[in-house]
Order: C-alpha cells, then structure tokens, then sequence
C-alpha cells in the first residue's frame, strides 16, 4: 500500500512536469496613451483711444480740446484749411460675457460714436491675441454698424492696409496690431450716436478654406513630412 503511494505521488510530480514543459509561454503588453486636445481662442487684449469722451456737447464746452494740450480734437483730412475742434468722440471697451469657460470671453469690441458728422473720421488701435494653443485664421463679424459709416483696417506697426482681416493667421501666444480706422459719409443722417460692435472668430488653421470637409477618419497611404529612414541591414 505504501508503495502505492509513492507511485502516485511519483506520477503526480512527472505529469505537472510534462504540463509545464508543453505551456506557451506568455506576457501582457499595455499602452497607455494619453491625450488632450488644443484651444482655439481670440481675444482683444488692449485698446487705445485717440479720441475719446468729452467732447463738445455744446455752447458750455471747450470746442478746442479737452485739456491744455488740445487732446481730443477731430482729425480732418489733409489739406483742410479749417481749424481742428473737438466736436465729435469715438470710443472702445472691450466685452465681457462674465462666463467662466476654458475660452476667453473677451472677443467682443464695442465701438461708440458719439456727436459724429460728416467728414468726421478717427481711429482705435486695438491688439487681436492668440491665447490658445492652435494656430487659427481670423474672422470676424460686424453688427449694428450703418451703411453711413465706414471701417477700415490696417497695421499701425507696418503700415500695411488690411483688404479685411478675414484669413490672417495668429499663432499661439502671438498677436496682431491692428489700427480700426472710421469715417461718417455724407448721407449721414443728424443727431443719431450710434453703437456697434466687432466680435472676432478663429478658425482652426488647417481647416480654413479647405476644399471639402475635414475627413473624419485617418486616411492612408499616409504623406507624412519625417518618414522614419529605412532600417539597415
């Protein structure tokens, strides 16, 4: 009986072995991956005005300047022979929605004209900021402005006159100067002040005036710009 024993626990030991020697082998691989994606975000980030309130509201204002140095009287194009006053003001803030998204809320500029005339032109210059993460292409749009007023844009650090801004390109942490340029035509109508606003827009970079939709899906064969060199042998 004892030797019975022995043989089956003899047995026992030979059958794991031989199991062990005919397993596979094996391992788990884990990739963990981690992604986040970019911001696309505009805002204003600084306003400067040439040509702000007070200005003459009547008989009991000074209609040369505001001050000692005269600040505050209208531009007149060149070659004028009249005397420049203070009789219109052009102003600018900038809007805040008071949201507190990931986004900056700050993309809506106000602009005032106040007392303005014909012939009555003057600018802000304002800064158009990158505060995202993706390069974008601008775009904007303008409400409440009149078909009586006019606006321009361009570069006071170049000089460059902007046909529009619509497809400028704003890096991250980048910015655009830009100079918001105004004048009241003739068919003006009298005693109307008037609010309207810019309110910018960015587009992703890539995706700005492309031909067809982005495809939704990853496209082969692929043309990427650092292929890996082939292996050596």
């Amino acid at each position: 009986m004892k030797r019975m024993k022995v043989l089956a626990l003899v047995l026992a030991f030979a059958l794991a072995t031989m199991g062990g020697a005919y397993a596979l082998w094996s391992d788990t691989l884990t990739v963990k991956e981690t992604v986040k994606t970019g911001i696309v975000d505009l805002k204003w980030a600084s306003v400067k005005m040439v040509d702000p309130d007070p200005n003459y509201t009547g008989y009991d204002g000074d209609v040369y300047g505001t001050d000692d140095n005269r600040d505050g009287l209208d531009t007149m194009d060149p070659g004028n022979p009249n005397d420049n006053k203070n009789v219109a003001s052009f102003q600018a803030a900038i809007k805040s929605d008071g949201g507190n998204d990931i986004v900056s809320n700050r993309d809506t500029l106000e602009l005032t004209l106040t007392n303005g005339y014909p012939g009555y032109q003057e600018y802000v210059d304002a800064t158009i900021k990158n505060v995202g993460t993706v390069p974008v292409k601008l775009d904007y749009s303008i409400s409440g402005k009149p078909g009586w007023l006019e606006v321009a844009f361009y570069n006071p650090e170049t000089g460059e006159v902007f046909e529009d801004l619509v497809g400028k390109q704003v890096d991250p942490d980048q910015e655009l100067k830009v100079r918001i340029v105004n004048r009241v035509l003739n068919n003006a109508p009298q005693n109307v002040n008037r609010t309207f606003e810019i309110k910018l827009t960015g587009i992703q970079w890539n995706a700005y005036n492309w031909a067809d939709q982005l495809p939704n899906e990853i496209t082969f064969p692929r043309q990427d710009n650092f292929p890996y060199p082939a292996d050596e042998d």
